[in-house]
């Protein structure tokens, strides 16, 4: 995703855009980020399987054509804007948690957002079990390089490694 101006009719309005990997030469989707620029985005790393959504007058958006949900954050300089592949509007939109602009977000699994600002502040959005949907299983998964990516991803053990590099006296600051 990329930090963008959208000019329409002569205003001007701060967005993101969506690319596909398998085509970069046209934006897949565009959305609104209220005016500010964008500064970071990324995806949750975990898949979410898809909820059923009743269509209303056979209109149905999603941002993606997917077989799963992902969820992703948008952080701009003084707000972010969570987001799934299944719809054009937020789940959540936070602002004013800082007193200077977030200078990135992070992703622990699906149960916590970090949000960090350039005041030297990080602060925690943390999920409760199953609020941004339940989990998708690798084997539910039809794309066999997707499937095989996320078994990997989800056998790694992040604090595992960090008790690894803790206990080889090396110092994490």
């Amino acid at each position: 995703m990329v930090c963008g101006i959208f000019n329409d009719e002569g205003e001007k309005h701060h967005v993101v855009w969506g690319f596909n990997r398998k085509d970069m030469s046209t934006p897949a989707f565009m959305l609104p980020t209220l005016n500010k620029a964008s500064v970071c985005t990324k995806f949750c790393p975990i898949l979410f399987k898809k909820d059923e959504i009743k269509e209303n007058k056979g209109d149905k958006v999603e941002l993606l054509d997917i077989e799963y949900k992902m969820v992703f954050a948008i952080g701009t300089i003084d707000s972010i804007f969570i987001y799934n592949t299944q719809s054009i509007t937020p789940i959540s939109v936070i602002t004013n948690i800082h007193c200077q602009a977030i200078t990135d977000l992070s992703w622990h699994g699906s149960s916590t957002l970090a949000a960090s600002s350039s005041d030297g502040y990080i602060s925690f959005v943390v999920f409760e079990k199953n609020e941004l949907g339940e989990k998708m299983l690798p084997e539910n998964i039809g794309n066999e390089t997707i499937r095989s990516l996320y078994q990997t991803y989800l056998k790694v053990d992040i604090n595992k490694n960090i008790q690894k590099i803790h206990n080889g006296n090396i110092d994490i600051i």
